[in-house]
């Protein structure tokens, strides 16, 4: 599958706004240097301000350019910025997601299933953990998810508690938060890459990306 800029795919009409800018921009600094030359090539001003007045159309077309983009930017900072707070929320405790009733049961029993999680063989953990799903036991899920996320892994129960503990998650939302987990942070992506893209348009209109290239045909000029 062909790689999709996060900017492309999240911000596409920002995207297309900063480089029909970049387009318009970068044409008025052409046209605008064209009539500091003659029609045979030569200046029209002496070096010196011919210079000057270069120096300034490109900074007027930079400027212009910031404002029309500037929006933009502002709109990336806001989505990083709301983004990263959503991903430092989102997954919380699962204990929060207990009903009351759900959380005054399970202290009681915290005791007996830690004990349980740090004695037993993996294949009853296993089990015990598949009859709390089955009987729709809530407080039990959370318990063993709880304790059974943090028991080490030996060698030959890493598959199946690694299982039942994806499958307790899910039955507080870890799927569901692990979805919505990718897109908030393929936002943050897309919102600095589109700060980025702001950049790198504006080097077409601000003479960076001319003088780059100017600069690489002097370097491999004076090779040969």
């Amino acid at each position: 599958m062909a790689y999709v800029n996060p900017a492309d795919e999240i911000f596409p009409t920002a995207t297309a706004a900063i480089e029909d800018a970049a387009t318009r921009h970068a044409e008025r600094v052409a046209a605008e240097r064209a009539r500091l030359v003659r029609s045979d090539g030569s200046a029209v001003y002496s070096p010196a301000e011919h210079q000057e007045r270069e120096s300034q159309i490109l900074a007027d077309a930079g400027a212009a350019y910031d404002a029309e983009t500037a929006r933009h930017l502002t709109m990336a900072d806001d989505a990083r910025e709301k983004a990263e707070a959503e991903l430092v929320t989102l997954d919380g405790d699962p204990f929060d997601r207990l009903t009351a009733d759900e959380q005054a049961k399970a202290p009681a029993r915290r005791t007996f299933v830690k004990e349980d999680v740090e004695t037993l063989p993996a294949d009853e953990l296993v089990r015990l953990a598949r009859a709390a799903l089955v009987a729709k036991d809530r407080a039990g899920c959370y318990l063993f998810l709880r304790y059974l996320a943090r028991r080490p892994r030996a060698t030959g129960d890493a598959a199946g508690l690694a299982t039942v503990v994806r499958d307790l998650g899910e039955v507080f939302g870890a799927g569901e938060r692990g979805e919505k987990r990718r897109g908030l942070e393929r936002r943050v992506e897309a919102a600095k890459s589109l700060k980025g893209r702001v950049d790198m348009a504006r080097r077409r209109v601000d003479g960076r990306d001319e003088r780059l290239e100017a600069g690489m045909r002097r370097q491999y000029a004076g090779m040969f």
